[in-house]
């Protein structure tokens, strides 16, 4: 009968044996990816002559005070309002029917080459002949229709200027 395994001794490679091995897979890597490492050593090279690689090191030699700056920033109430502004667009943004965006914001573009051409010569009888139109009475349906929701919504959050109501 075999004589039972109590001590398992594990042989280091010597570092001599360890760097020939380490070097040996780094060069058949490099072998593997020789066209990819000479695009990156390119980047590289563009990069330094535009003077990145400086402004990196010197970021990354004052990072300290370069985090003190931006946290100091960050903590302004203003960027608080950005973050929370930001948030609630992205909000309003996933709200929308992408359909429905793309067709007001397209009468948008449409709207403002129209204008273009006009130069804003428009005499006061075109102006109030233009109001005939159906394509003004659905922009003017559609603007008053905005005003009316977007008044909707500050009556239900109270948040109504001073006399908001006495119009007309």
């Amino acid at each position: 009968m075999a004589k039972a395994i109590r001590q398992i001794k594990q042989v280091d490679p010597a570092p001599e044996e360890w760097q020939a091995a380490s070097l040996s897979a780094v060069v058949k890597a490099a072998a593997e990816n020789g066209e990819s490492l000479i695009k990156l050593l390119e980047i590289i090279k563009q990069l330094d002559g535009m003077g990145v690689l400086n402004a990196m090191e010197g970021l990354l030699q004052n990072r300290v005070d370069v985090a003190e700056i931006a946290l100091g920033q960050l903590n302004q109430p203003t960027m608080y309002h950005v973050v929370k502004n930001g948030m609630n667009v992205f909000k309003f943004l996933g709200a929308i029917d992408p359909e429905q965006l793309q067709t007001i914001l397209s009468g948008i573009t449409s709207g403002f080459e129209k204008a273009a051409q006009s130069g804003g010569q428009e005499s006061l009888w075109k102006l109030g002949k233009s109001m005939r139109s159906p394509e003004v009475k659905r922009s003017l349906a559609m603007m008053t229709g905005i005003l009316a929701g977007m008044g909707e919504a500050m009556e239900q959050n109270h948040s109504l200027p001073e006399g908001g109501t006495d119009i007309g």
